[in-house]
């Protein structure tokens, strides 16, 4: 059979870390832009992709890799390891990058010699070679300061029709700042009514009607900046932002520790995670230990002692009293699945319930059925008790029963019971078991029907007793018995209307009995 493994979208993948070994296929990797299969490590949220088909902004975290990793790079080992100051170069004998150490002197177009500290490198058309010389700004090709020398005080100023920087007085260039205000700048305006004065804690703000600053107002406020948004704000809310903005949101965890909205209760613990709904309550990664009640929806990975009420989805670990609705695959302790999502089965060793109802099946209204491969399907109706069974005592009980749909009410019609010596098939009447109207097998072998009494009792006087009359087959005359009996056996007895008579076979003939 094909193997078939947990699937969804990369959204879903995100929502609950995989345990150790479980794979995962996103079924929308090619517009999720991300790998099509994910393995989980029991610690990672969604788990690690197995393969790197996609773009490695998605795969992989730069920042945690290093250059050695790469494939055509020989770094760390023996004689490549690298050192301060080397470069990488290519090798082509290997066909990889080594770490090399730079050299100048032993270069056939290079004469290093007698250099010094601070010198360069710089070609000489004469000996064709690089020769080190003093660093000059001189030797700048976009610089001229040798037709005309510099003098103290002087600048370079940049000589369009020579198109180099040349020396030139620096009169026109001088500004003392020490001497001015911001509100001389040309494009502020301070005092845009002629009487305003900058007060304490005031600020400047641009007014794209003036194109100038100008000043803001006094009363200045959080809300009044662009990117923020206040409207609905509670007390405790903060702001968190949008991708476009900030919004106020409630503030789950409070001062004394308890989280609002969904989750109510007091939470000890270490809580991370953020709101980005009002309505929504807390969402995010909640971590520490959260003991006691719990109700709300839940998505995620949760492990959880005490009680937990709501709807519930992703890979749920819990002690306590488990309450909601869960969407997707159940799994013991060992890894077997005990529900099947997929193949919608339950497969488990025991179930223990009160009361199982069973919906249409198959288009077939309340059918069960129980197979076995090798032996005989068992249905095991099993009480319990301290101490031993009375032989009286019921044990299990098929209790048969309609019900109206217009109004609701459920009827007995009947019900089979099995006690420690007897097989009892008790009748209703109108909806109420008649207890005293029996169909008894008793472990001995003996049958009584309809003994009218109130108490069942244990075991019947004769192999047949009836608490009535008993009525043969009649039959219109001999023609008809012989007909539909055919092979009569010693011991039957019958009525025949013709004659009235009861008559009973010997073994060789009927014979009248009265």
């Amino acid at each position: 059979m094909g193997l078939r493994l947990r699937r969804g979208t990369n959204a879903n993948r995100l929502l609950f870390i995989p345990v150790e070994g479980e794979l995962l296929y996103v079924t929308d990797h090619t517009t999720a832009n991300v790998s099509a299969l994910w393995v989980g490590d029991g610690i990672t949220l969604g788990g690690v992709p197995v393969d790197t088909d996609t773009d490695l902004n998605t795969q992989l975290d730069l920042a945690t890799q290093s250059i050695a990793n790469l494939g055509d790079v020989n770094v760390g080992v023996d004689s490549t390891v690298a050192e301060n100051g080397d470069f990488l170069g290519y090798v082509e004998a290997s066909g990889d990058w080594n770490p090399m150490k730079p050299t100048v002197g032993g270069a056939g177009d290079v004469n290093a010699s007698g250099i010094l500290d601070g010198e360069v490198l710089t070609w000489n058309f004469v000996g064709q070679d690089f020769r080190n010389t003093a660093m000059a700004l001189n030797l700048l090709a976009d610089v001229d300061i040798t037709s005309t020398p510099p003098t103290a005080g002087q600048v370079l100023k940049w000589d369009s029709g020579d198109s180099k920087f040349k020396p030139a007085d620096d009169t026109d260039t001088t500004l003392v700042l020490s001497g001015l205000s911001i509100g001389d700048l040309g494009d502020v305006n301070l005092q845009a009514d002629g009487s305003t004065q900058p007060e304490h804690g005031d600020v400047i703000v641009f007014d794209s009607v003036s194109n100038t600053f100008v000043l803001g107002q006094n009363n200045s406020s959080i809300n009044q900046l662009s990117d923020v948004n206040l409207d609905g704000i509670n007390q405790f809310d903060y702001l968190v932002w949008t991708g476009t903005r900030f919004d106020a949101f409630a503030n789950p965890l409070l001062a004394a520790g308890a989280i609002q909205k969904d989750t109510e209760g007091t939470h000890t613990g270490a809580v991370e995670g953020t709101t980005v709904n009002a309505s929504a309550g807390f969402a995010g990664n909640l971590q520490g230990d959260a003991n006691g009640d719990h109700t709300g929806t839940f998505t995620g990975a949760i492990t959880a002692t005490g009680s937990l009420n709501g709807t519930f989805t992703g890979s749920i670990s819990a002690t306590g009293t488990f309450q909601g609705d869960v969407s997707g695959s159940l799994f013991a302790d060992d890894s077997s699945a005990i529900v099947d999502s997929i193949a919608n089965t339950i497969t488990t060793n025991e179930i223990t319930t009160n009361e199982i109802t069973v919906p249409t099946i198959s288009n077939v209204d309340g059918e069960v059925n129980f197979e076995h491969t090798s032996d005989v399907s068992i249905v095991n109706l099993r009480r319990k008790q301290s101490g031993a069974h009375t032989s009286s005592s019921s044990i299990g009980r098929l209790r048969f029963s309609t019900v109206d749909t217009d109004t609701n009410i459920e009827k007995n019609q009947g019900a089979i019971t099995v006690t420690g010596d007897s097989l009892l098939y008790i009748p209703s009447h109108d909806g109420v078991l008649q207890y005293a109207d029996y169909f008894k097998v008793h472990k001995t072998g003996k049958v009584a029907i309809n003994m009218g009494q109130s108490e069942i009792p244990n075991e019947p006087s004769a192999a047949l007793e009836v608490g009535g009359a008993i009525k043969p087959g009649v039959y219109a005359d001999d023609a008809a018995r012989d007909a539909a009996i055919t092979s009569p056996v010693a011991g039957m007895m019958v009525f025949n209307t013709t004659g009235a008579k009861f008559q009973g076979y010997d073994g060789t003939a009927w014979v009248n009995l009265n």
